[in-house]
């Protein structure tokens, strides 16, 4: 049984919930193809040797989950597999990994910082309501961050293609009222997507001397903007 424990975000407003949590041995199901940049599937079976991970962390660090009917457990050791859209969990490093059986709504993991995942979201640019994203701003609206990891071949000293490194690429997006819209660490794309309220951030932006060349100067935009 897993342990419970109080764990809140103010993203959970955004959604319903329906499920309850149970675990169950780990084995993945994926049947995610391994995929290169462009899209086009990788010969797995021209490979002999792949670098880099398909997790967020390479190791197991501590976080709290929170599933559909908003239940929420912590004391849990986390690993969020990228490639699978795979969350796991052990109580001790020594133990095998489980999976959940139902689906998990939000999740925390702590490592060097707090970075909060959450699936949910509408249909779009190739996900659906299973995938996770990362919340990097919450709110009413929320700017996301979709970790979307290819394998590339590179090439051994004989020249033959037979070694595979895991490359991220990733791709944010907005969304608001509902829907979910592509965007980037851009000026000119987040002033667009939040133009009901122009005057006040492009003034709130020049204030603050925001460059929107980083997830940090986002934030604050977002911030201010889901206070008005």
């Amino acid at each position: 049984m897993i342990r419970s424990g109080l764990f809140t975000l103010s993203i959970l407003t955004l959604f319903s919930f329906t499920a309850s949590a149970q675990a169950t041995n780990y084995g993945s199901n994926s049947t995610t193809p391994v995929i290169d940049a462009l899209g086009r599937p990788v010969a797995n079976q021209d490979i002999t040797k792949v670098n880099n991970t398909t997790e967020v962390y390479n190791e197991w660090f501590p976080g709290k989950v929170t599933m559909e009917n908003g239940e929420t457990y912590k004391d849990l050791l986390l690993k969020f597999n990228l490639k699978d859209n795979l969350l796991t969990f052990v109580y001790d490093k020594s133990e095998a990994p489980q999976k959940f059986k139902d689906n998990v709504k939000v999740f925390a993991i702590y490592a060097d910082k707090e970075r909060v995942f959450a699936n949910g979201f509408p249909k779009f640019d190739g996900s659906d309501s299973n995938t996770y994203y990362e919340v990097i701003a919450g709110g009413k609206t929320m700017l996301l961050e979709h970790h979307r990891q290819y394998l590339k071949q590179v090439r051994d000293e004989n020249r033959a293609p037979t070694v595979g490194e895991y490359t991220n690429n990733k791709r944010y997006y907005l969304y608001k009222n509902g829907q979910m819209s592509k965007t980037s660490l851009d000026k000119e794309k987040l002033l667009k997507a939040l133009a009901d309220q122009s005057t006040k951030m492009v003034e709130y932006a020049e204030k603050q001397n925001l460059k929107f060349d980083n997830e940090a100067d986002a934030i604050k935009l977002l911030d201010y903007y889901n206070g008005l």
